[in-house]
Formats: C-alpha cells, sequence, structure tokens
C-alpha cells in the first residue's frame, strides 16, 4: 500500500482528502505544520508521494519543497501543489520544482486521485531508469575490465615478435611459442578449477553460480551490493535463471538479501562473510600456485 503525506494548515481539508486516499488503497499520512511534514519525509523514505497546500503561514508548500529537494536531490518524493489562491507565478514556480501535478482547489475526488497516482507511477518510472543506468554502467565496468584482462592473456601468449610486427615466419617457431603460451594458460586453468573444489561444493565451481560469486566478490571488494538484475545480465542467463542460483546460495548460507532502504520492492545481495573468506582462500591459493586464469 502507498503511502502519501498530505500537508494542509486546514484540518476539514486534511480529514476530506485523507478520507479519499483511504477509499482508493493508499495509506495516508496527514499534517498541518511543513516542519513537521519534512521531518517526516527524512524519516521516512517510503513516503513517495507529498501532496501539499501552496499559501500556509510561516512556511508555505514551496519552501518545504526546496528544503526536500537540498535534503534528498533526485531521490526526492514526487510533489503534488494544491491551492484555492494560485497564482501564475506559483504555477511557473511548481513546474520549475518539477511537480508531477498541480490541482486548483476544490477539485473532485476522481481528480485528485489520478493526479496521485500519476504522480506515483512517474515516481517509479524515475526509479525504474536510475536502476537501469546503474546496472548498464556496472556492466560497462565489468566489460572494460574483461576486455583488460583478454588483453594480458593475449600478450602471454604472443611471442615478442609477433607483438613487435615483426613475423619471422623462416625458422617455424613463431607458431610453437605460441602453442606453448595457450598451453601453460590452458593447464593453469583447469589447476585453478580442481582449487575451486577444495574450497566450495563442487555444484557450485562452475558456469552461471560460479559467476555470480565472482561478481558478488568484486562488489564486496568495492563495498557495494549487486542486484539479481545485474548478475543475471553479467552471467549471460534470464531473470528467472539468476532467481533460482541466488536462492540456492542464499539457502546455502554463501549470500544474503537485504531490502535497498530507499526503495523496499528492491533486494541488495552481499556475499556472505563465510563466502568471502573461502573466496579468499582460494584466490590466495591461485596466488601462490601462480595460476594466471582463475
Amino acid at each position: 500500500m502507498s503511502r502519501v503525506l498530505v500537508l494542509d494548515d486546514e484540518p476539514d481539508i486534511l480529514e476530506e482528502l485523507e478520507a479519499m486516499l483511504k477509499r482508493a488503497g493508499f495509506d495516508p499520512i496527514v499534517r498541518t505544520d511543513p516542519r513537521q511534514a519534512l521531518e517526516c519525509l527524512e524519516q521516512d523514505i517510503g513516503i513517495r508521494i507529498l501532496v501539499s497546500d501552496i499559501r500556509m503561514p510561516g512556511w508555505d508548500g514551496m519552501d518545504l519543497v526546496r528544503a526536500l529537494t537540498k535534503s534528498q536531490g533526485e531521490d526526492r518524493a514526487e510533489i503534488v501543489f494544491m491551492s484555492g489562491y494560485a497564482s501564475r507565478d506559483h504555477v511557473q514556480s511548481a513546474l520549475r520544482m518539477e511537480a508531477a501535478d498541480f490541482l486548483f482547489k476544490p477539485f473532485r475526488e476522481q481528480e485528485f486521485i489520478l493526479a496521485v497516482r500519476r504522480a506515483l507511477r512517474r515516481d517509479l518510472e524515475k526509479r525504474q531508469l536510475r536502476e537501469v543506468l546503474s546496472i548498464t554502467q556496472g556492466q560497462l565496468s565489468k566489460i572494460e575490465s574483461r576486455l583488460r584482462y583478454l588483453h594480458s592473456e593475449k600478450e602471454d601468449i604472443e611471442p615478442e615478435s609477433v607483438r613487435g610486427g615483426s613475423r619471422t615466419a623462416a625458422d617455424g617457431k613463431d607458431g610453437g611459442l605460441a602453442s606453448a603460451g595457450a598451453r601453460r594458460i590452458l593447464k593453469n586453468a583447469a589447476e585453478a578449477r580442481a582449487l575451486r573444489g577444495r574450497f566450495f561444493d563442487p555444484e557450485l565451481c562452475s558456469g552461471a553460480t560460479w559467476n555470480i560469486m565472482v561478481d558478488l566478490m568484486i562488489a564486496r571488494l568495492a563495498n557495494r551490493p549487486d542486484y539479481v538484475s545485474s548478475l543475471a545480465v553479467g552471467s549471460g542467463i534470464p531473470l528467472t535463471t539468476a532467481l533460482r542460483h541466488v536462492e540456492d546460495l542464499v539457502n546455502r548460507g554463501l549470500v544474503r538479501k537485504e531490502r535497498d532502504p530507499s526503495d523496499r520492492r528492491r533486494v541488495f545481495l552481499w556475499l556472505t562473510d563465510e563466502a568471502a573468506r573461502k573466496m579468499e582462500g582460494f584466490l590466495e591459493a591461485c596466488a601462490s600456485d601462480s595460476l594466471l586464469e582463475i
């Protein structure tokens, strides 16, 4: 049930708007003082819609929105302004503040509820866009990292004469050098796979499950969580498949879930301390054995 904060200095109007919102299935919170409303919005980030009168004694609705924007930035709740005495300047100021809607009192119940629902939809679309952009940026970083690794791997395989552009086929040794480098990397890769089984259940040591754990370890080292959608993209698997892998890891005590405090519908994923210790042990073993490919 979506929570909506309504601010007006007239208790009778607040009571009427509260009843309208309850009939429409919303969870209304009402306030008569702008400063109390600001405190409420800052403490409860689950309130995604603010319906505010503009003209009030002392602080008005626009003062409140300015303070809220300064405090929360783009994570600010969507705004629906209302007024019975608004001027053209008020409307222009509301537009500059990127208010979702502006209602002129008196208004009908249907008009009010539609404005709230439009604001709620706008808030959801903005947050979804921010998440997509965040995932995209994360994937670009992963791709860049992978390309750097592949480039270094290529330098290990290619002989110096090829990298310098002076291939000499006369003695026929270039192919042998490249093959030797490839064999070394493949041998190290096989040994690293075997090492995984010393620290993790063999069922987890290959395919998408392993890729998910590696991505979560990268995220942990960066002191940030990851998301199922991002893990699905990174592993090249459907979202539903990623969800099954994650649930298995959660049941094994290797991954923990945490609600995003800014959006209770979104879930953070973290590698548990136990899983991180095992991954660190695996990495240290690879390093001690000079294995290049893990």
